[in-house]
């Protein structure tokens, strides 16, 4: 890859250095927990108020070959002074323009979740170390952090666009409880939707890997993330 960087892990917390400077752009709970995309927010605020303004992921940015190249460090943590609450996740969006985006994760495990942007139907998918994804246009999506810090690399053309007001104020229709003693997670209705059908989806396998194909061609990504329908088979 044309990206060189290095990772280091202790007690789950990961670091990521690149070979020359690069400045993340970093969201923070206060602009998750103000903008109402998570369902406890309640206890969220208890949380701000007394853990503080904590980051919640941060995102490096660069640009190839036609293509936004993204590496999001998703932190490990929960949304509330208790043992108990939403972990820490991504904003949420949804493409502008019906183009797709893939997604490698490269350090530990994670969620995304999906909604189909008319039908509301959700898929909570568990990803590993080196699992990849391909979403569709049709997708809101976000990531969710597990037991650890997460991190995942992403490509999408640059003029996909990305809507963030349509998870403003509503989050989505199914949201993560996440039990830090046990580690396991429940999953909760939002009331904000009418209907509500969601799938967890426990493992995927996906036909080609976007990292292996971005390395050999850049332009063979861009070509299947800017024509998603006729490149349907690759997608989620």
């Amino acid at each position: 890859m044309i990206f060189k960087f290095k990772i280091k892990e202790k007690n789950g917390r990961i670091k990521l250095t690149f070979g020359k400077k690069v400045k993340p752009w970093k969201r923070f709970a206060s602009q998750i927990i103000n903008d109402n995309v998570i369902l406890d927010v309640k206890n969220a605020r208890k949380f701000l108020k007394a853990k503080g303004n904590k980051e919640v992921y941060r995102v490096f940015h660069f640009d190839a070959n036609g293509l936004s190249c993204d590496f999001t460090l998703l932190r490990h943590g929960i949304f509330s002074t208790s043992s108990i609450g939403e972990p820490f996740l991504t904003y949420g969006h949804l493409h502008e323009k019906n183009m797709g985006e893939a997604y490698s994760v490269l350090k530990n495990d994670c969620f995304f979740e999906l909604t189909d942007k008319r039908r509301f139907e959700t898929f909570i998918v568990y990803l590993k170390k080196e699992d990849s994804i391909f979403i569709h246009p049709r997708f809101l999506h976000r990531i969710i952090s597990y037991k650890k810090d997460c991190l995942v690399l992403n490509f999408v053309p640059k003029e996909a666009g990305h809507n963030y007001n349509i998870i403003k104020n509503k989050g989505f229709p199914v949201h993560l409880i996440y039990y830090l003693k046990d580690g396991t997670i429940a999953l909760v209705k939002n009331k904000k939707y009418r209907k509500v059908k969601f799938n967890f989806v426990k493992r995927i396998k996906t036909k080609v890997d976007p990292i292996r194909v971005f390395g050999k061609n850049p332009e063979n990504l861009k070509k299947i993330l800017e024509n998603p329908k006729k490149y349907e088979k690759f997608y989620f």
